[in-house]
């Protein structure tokens, strides 16, 4: 990849030389997906390139389910900050979200198989507690959960980590602070009882 072709996403972040120079790109500072880049002094520009085209060619994919939610839109401006490539599905029309029904395997398996993440943060879910359809709760954090994990296995990826987000509600109204996750569940409600049941998957 042409270091000069670096995806714009990518938070300005400058790469300097051990003597605290900046290395001397043609167009000033360069453009790299990393939030730290402190490099010995390689000499020639055509070394400088290269070694800028290899940190831009291992930057890191993230795929996020929920990714236009309320948790996801922030999670997505720290990923991008520290230079990674969010990818994911949401509701939102936002660059970089896709419309996906999260029970909809061959879709998942695609769109995951396009992406290849190196991790995947699973964040959709129906978290209102008091929504008026409980089998919502099951469909959607539990089976669209497994449906999740199945596409990851049809697309044959292998990403480093896959995070499922759970919530503090599957420990109902505990009396001890801090909850730990050593205190036993005690699920109060359809929302509580499905985030449980997806952890169990």
């Amino acid at each position: 990849m042409n270091p000069a072709n670096a995806p714009a996403a990518f938070p300005r972040v400058t790469a300097v030389t051990a003597d605290g120079r900046d290395l001397p790109f043609p167009d000033g500072h360069f453009d790299i997906g990393f939030s730290n880049a402190v490099v010995e002094h390689v000499g020639r520009r055509a070394d400088q390139e290269r070694f800028v085209s290899e940190l831009c060619r291992v930057a890191k994919r993230v795929f996020v389910t929920g990714l236009s939610g309320f948790t996801g839109r922030y999670l997505r401006e720290v990923l991008m900050a520290d230079g990674l490539e969010v990818h994911g599905i949401g509701q939102s029309a936002d660059e970089g979200v896709r419309h996906c029904d999260l029970n909809d395997v061959a879709s998942l398996t695609r769109i995951i198989g396009e992406v290849r993440p190196d991790y995947v943060v699973h964040l959709a879910a129906i978290a209102y507690v008091a929504h008026d359809d409980p089998l919502e709760f099951y469909r959607v954090n539990v089976l669209g959960t497994e449906a999740l994990l199945k596409a990851i296995l049809a697309a044959n990826v292998t990403p480093t980590k896959v995070l499922l987000a759970s919530s503090a509600n599957i420990y109902g109204n505990a009396n001890q602070l801090p909850i730990t996750e050593d205190v036993p569940p005690a699920p109060t409600n359809h929302y509580a009882n499905s985030k449980l049941a997806m952890e169990m998957i």
